[in-house]
């Protein structure tokens, strides 16, 4: 079984490929899972651990709220955690041939709400309203890639 549910075109967010050209200018270890433990287990993108603790450790860093405000209007933060973790993570996820928009199925803790961290503030602390693991489709952007150059 395959982990894409369907390819919906070429054509990638406007000003996507701005964003991954930022992103990949990151230091990756900052974006380490731990244990590097994502992979394709042929059914979903699976995110390992016995628990949501790290996901929402990486969702409430001021790094990864920056990228989520970066992508469009109304992406959600699961949405946006996988979308970061798909340019990441394309070996592990077995993407580096295909390119272009594509809903993807993605085990991890997707029931995260924002809470405000005051009454006027604009940022928000990720927290689970189910700690319930799921599989879940999420539409994400996979730029090309382009082979390295000696």
């Amino acid at each position: 079984m395959s982990v894409i549910v369907r390819r919906l075109g070429d054509a990638l967010p406007p000003g996507f490929t701005e964003f991954a050209d930022f992103f990949a200018g990151w230091k990756n270890d900052f974006w380490a899972y731990p244990k590097d433990d994502v992979r394709n287990d042929y059914n979903s993108i699976v995110f390992g651990g016995t628990s949501a603790d790290e996901q929402l450790r990486i969702m409430n860093q001021p790094e990864f709220r920056l990228l989520h405000s970066l992508l469009p209007a109304g992406t959600t933060p699961v949405t946006a955690f996988c979308q970061i973790y798909s340019l990441k993570y394309r070996r592990q996820m077995l993407t580096l041939e295909i390119s272009g928009l594509y809903t993807i199925k993605f085990t991890l803790w997707p029931h995260v709400g924002a809470s405000p961290l005051g009454p006027q503030s604009t940022d928000v602390e990720y927290t689970l309203y189910d700690s319930a693991r799921a599989t879940v489709p999420v539409t994400v952007a996979l730029p090309r890639l382009v082979p390295a150059t000696d």
